[in-house]
């Protein structure tokens, strides 16, 4: 199934489809984001415009309109990032959209209590994914900017993998976590603690 967190009609036809074919969601992980990096003298407000309404926009009612469709004590997981308090060049606006999202763990969390819904943030560091040529950077360019980031950004001197980060969010999906509320778990390879 194909949904557009920027349309909200798409998101509803996205979950109606679900429910018909696999009934009430148990574990739901909000995902979607752009991370573009633009020098703020640079900024637009379309620029601005699209990465509010994918990564928080987006967010916030990927959680709204599936409140029918979630079963009680479901778990929610959303995506936010390392650099929800931190500050690099070139990302202010997606910085401040993962901040918000982890702001809404906290918030959901207290509306969602009463029907024992847990909402909690999975902030990953920089992972290895294909992501890194979506930019269009030569693989020698890519390759230059993960070894910088590893010796010089990175406590663990290395970055995160796919298979990292998917446990976290079986840890929150699972009953493991069944304590947690509006909580994060942060998985940066020791970003956050410099």
């Amino acid at each position: 199934m194909v949904s557009d967190v920027t349309d909200l009609k798409s998101i509803t036809t996205a979950y109606q489809q679900i429910a018909a074919q696999l009934g009430k969601i148990d574990v739901l992980v909000v995902n979607a984001g752009i991370a573009p990096s633009i020098p703020l003298a640079d900024f637009t407000g379309q620029a601005f415009n699209q990465i509010s309404d994918i990564n928080f926009k987006g967010a916030f009612f990927s959680i709204q309109l599936a409140l029918p469709f979630l079963n009680d004590g479901a778990s929610i997981i959303l995506t936010s990032s390392a650099t929800n308090e931190k500050g690099f060049p070139g990302n202010s606006a997606y910085a401040a959209t993962k901040a918000a999202v982890r702001s809404l763990a906290r918030s959901f969390s207290t509306d969602l209590m009463n029907r024992n819904i847990r909402v909690n943030v999975l902030s990953p560091g920089a992972i290895d994914t294909p992501i890194w040529s979506r930019g269009g950077a030569s693989q020698e360019e890519i390759n230059g900017t993960k070894d910088y980031m590893a010796a010089n950004l990175i406590p663990a001197k290395r970055l995160g993998t796919v298979q990292e980060i998917a446990e976290g969010f079986l840890y929150l999906a699972s009953d493991a976590s069944k304590y947690m509320f509006g909580s994060e778990l942060v998985m940066d390879g020791g970003v956050k603690t410099l």
